[in-house]
């Protein structure tokens, strides 16, 4: 049903444009996260269009692409923006701007796994192990793990100086159910994965402005 990946895909976009009108002249932990939001909104709405009017390969690498690998490496960032030195963010903004743009390169020009465009044509959220190369899907690992030891560390750090931890927590919370969301969808559960997205992407944004109060 093509209407919870919509409403998702709402959500993520409102808000991306919500945080980034928020940050100000210095938010810079605010803009980079409205730029997460706003890919788990190209995500979802790649979803969102392969539910209704069937999946192609260039549809199917979009949602990957924004939807798996890239955007909680993204939180990371902005998470590192918040309660790191200024300069450690620099360095981690150019790093992460050079490993996003192999990223895409890999899941734009990869071969694609045997069978894909029947698993394509069969399924209404086909599985990554069905479609994507290797290297892909470890990408999807490797970002999601990164950007969410940060999310985790950044909690922790402001636990400990008693600055923007409620904030930072809500926004940890809302890794956690986009996450499990996302093994869902794995399972099949394209609705509830939908579900669990957007309420994801609500906690991630209250935690935003959290931080910003």
């Amino acid at each position: 049903m093509v209407v919870f990946p919509l409403a998702a895909t709402i959500i993520a976009a409102v808000f991306s444009v919500s945080a980034w009108r928020a940050a100000g002249e210095r938010g810079a932990a605010l803009r980079t996260w409205s730029f997460a939001l706003a890919q788990f909104a190209i995500g979802a709405g790649a979803l969102s269009w392969g539910i209704a009017f069937g999946w192609t390969t260039g549809v199917y690498r979009v949602f990957y692409l924004f939807g798996a690998v890239l955007n909680v490496g993204w939180l990371g960032l902005g998470t590192l923006w918040l309660v790191w030195h200024r300069s450690a963010a620099i360095a981690g903004t150019i790093l992460l701007a050079i490993v996003s743009l192999w990223a895409g390169v890999v899941v734009a020009t990869g071969d694609l796994a045997p069978g894909a465009a029947a698993a394509l044509a069969a399924d209404e959220l086909p599985a990554a192990r069905d479609i994507m190369p290797v290297l892909a899907r470890n990408l999807s690992r490797w970002f999601s793990i990164a950007g969410s030891v940060v999310v985790l560390a950044g909690m922790l750090i402001s636990v400990a100086m008693r600055r923007n931890a409620l904030g930072l927590g809500l926004l940890a919370g809302g890794v956690v159910v986009a996450g499990v969301a996302s093994e869902l969808a794995r399972a099949g559960y394209v609705e509830v994965f939908s579900i669990g997205l957007a309420l994801g992407i609500c906690l991630m944004y209250t935690g935003f402005v959290r931080t910003r109060t």
